[in-house]
């Protein structure tokens, strides 16, 4: 089948468009055309590439806007998950309070659950992917097991992007509490290059909190 001769690119269909126009009026009499000839064809010429343009603007809008929402959702998740987790910390904040905030009612469920206090996950950083991360953990107490120990209802993640190493986890923002690993972070292209901090534990079914790993760093690829 021949290729048409029109580009399927509308910026390259215009100007390939354009050219036709300008050579056509620039030499009516060599190709026996008037100018009445080429007006209908300069017209809607025009109108297609003033509505070319006009839809590259929206666009462009269309993606200004879903980038500054999306920075907007990430500005309140951070403070979202803060709030979270000050309301799960504080021992006067009930179930019935965080059942009517939409947040995380733990099984209070009793269980023999001295050893997993004891123990604290295992992390590894995957950081294979463009400002993605990817943690991975397994018990330390059971290392070659993937099986997360008895009583034990998700991993604590918690995170601190670029400057000094995190002490503790009063330093760090909350990721997630994961029930499977791995659990993935995404970044936002300004993160690229900075090192991403890690201090992960386990939470029990009764609401109990383990030992704090050890601190995990990585790079965020660009």
């Amino acid at each position: 089948m021949a290729q048409d001769y029109i580009p399927s690119g509308d910026s390259d269909a215009i100007a390939d468009g354009r050219v036709r126009v300008i050579y056509a009026l620039a030499n009516l009499a060599k190709l026996n055309l008037t100018e009445a000839d080429i007006t209908p064809l300069q017209t809607a010429l025009d109108e297609f590439e003033a509505q070319y343009n006009e839809n590259v603007m929206q666009q462009a809008k269309a993606r200004s806007s879903r980038e500054a929402k999306d920075g907007k959702r990430k500005g309140w998740e951070t403070l979202d998950r803060a709030f979270n987790g000050r309301m799960q910390s504080d021992l006067e904040v009930t179930d019935e309070d965080r059942a009517a905030m939409k947040l995380r009612v733990y099984d209070k469920v009793k269980t023999d659950s001295a050893a997993a206090i004891n123990s604290f996950p295992v992390g590894v950083v995957d950081t294979g992917q463009k400002l993605r991360h990817e943690i991975s953990w397994r018990d330390s107490a059971t290392p070659d097991s993937r099986a997360r120990p008895q009583g034990v209802f998700g991993c604590q993640i918690f995170y601190k992007i670029g400057g000094d190493a995190p002490v503790d986890v009063k330093e760090c923002e909350e990721a997630a509490v994961d029930r499977n690993s791995p659990y993935t972070m995404e970044f936002e292209g300004a993160d690229g290059g900075k090192t991403c901090w890690y201090l992960l534990r386990w939470i029990m079914n009764s609401g109990e909190k383990g030992a704090i790993s050890p601190l995990l760093s990585a790079t965020i690829t660009n």
